[in-house]
């Protein structure tokens, strides 16, 4: 809004300088067409004089803009006397003109050239100097008002932005790195150590109710479902250890069979009574090995071997 403010300011103070120049000129036109007219009697200037004065009325709109533009009525004095000065001078004018219509060169040029007519010019220019003055100190003044304006908030934003900067740079450490990246380098190490089979490590789970704190309680149900799967591991490799020790310690030989009828395991009794070791057995059906008729030594037929 302020920079908005200051461009009007700108561009009215613009204006104003452009209207008082137009009112100098309008002035400055008239004298020179009047002075031209009754120097040489061209009627050329004649016209131009009047076209100024009743069509174009250069100073006229020159005023109203300035009513438009709400100039204050101190300032408008100035312009509204010089242009009551301006009009009063058409009469010596008009007189001027028609000396030149009478033939009276001498009469017309002493009206335009005479020391009356340069009193009346200055006193026009003078006001239209005076009201550029202090039209333009005052639009002056405005501008500079709004610059500084400006120029405050644009140091307020500056700062405003370097705050918010901090703000940034704060919340990504505290969110970002300090509650999400740290964590999630602790769990990654928590995640290589348990695959590599270290499960007593320490898993520290936070009292917060965050992803990071979900990962951390899977980690540690992960953990100890790992730990019960070791136990039961090692339970069942003493397990099997222990009948393995019985299978091969004593003296009977014991085989056993799967429900495909092959042999599952041998001890070390029946591989010698059998006279066959298990791997010799592999894919083979048992009753083709061992159960053999008395009478011919044929084995007997398979469905009279079944397995129970």
């Amino acid at each position: 809004m302020l920079e908005k403010a200051h461009g009007r300011a700108l561009s009215q103070q613009a204006e104003l300088r452009e209207l008082g120049e137009k009112l100098a000129w309008g002035s400055d036109y008239l004298t020179d067409e009047i002075r031209r007219h009754v120097q040489f009697g061209d009627m050329s200037h004649y016209y131009n004089f009047w076209n100024e004065v009743n069509v174009n009325r250069s100073r006229d709109k020159a005023v109203e803009r300035l009513k438009e533009l709400k100039v204050l009525p101190s300032d408008l004095a100035y312009i509204e006397e010089a242009k009551g000065y301006s009009d009063h001078l058409i009469e010596t004018e008009v007189k001027a003109m028609e000396a030149v219509e009478s033939n009276d060169l001498d009469e017309a040029r002493r009206l335009v050239f005479g020391e009356y007519y340069g009193e009346q010019k200055g006193l026009i220019l003078g006001d239209i100097k005076k009201f550029q003055g202090t039209v333009n100190a005052r639009a002056q003044a405005l501008t500079e008002h709004f610059h500084n304006e400006m120029s405050f908030f644009m140091m307020l934003t500056n700062l405003l932005l370097l705050v918010s900067g901090v703000l940034v740079l704060f919340l990504v450490y505290s969110i970002g790195i300090r509650r999400l990246l740290n964590p999630l380098k602790y769990l990654t190490h928590i995640m290589q150590e348990l695959v590599q089979g270290n499960l007593e490590i320490p898993i520290q789970v936070s009292g917060r109710r965050d992803e990071m704190s979900e990962m951390g309680q899977a980690l540690q149900v992960f953990k100890e479902n790992a730990i019960e799967k070791q136990t039961a591991e090692l339970e069942l490799f003493r397990v099997n250890r222990s009948r393995s020790l019985i299978l091969e310690s004593v003296g009977e030989g014991i085989y056993g069979l799967g429900l495909d009828g092959q042999v599952a395991f041998l001890n070390p009794m029946a591989e010698k009574l059998l006279g066959y070791s298990l791997e010799e057995l592999k894919g083979k059906p048992a009753h083709l090995l061992i159960h053999h008729s008395k009478s011919d030594g044929r084995p007997y037929p398979i469905d009279e071997c079944p397995v129970y």
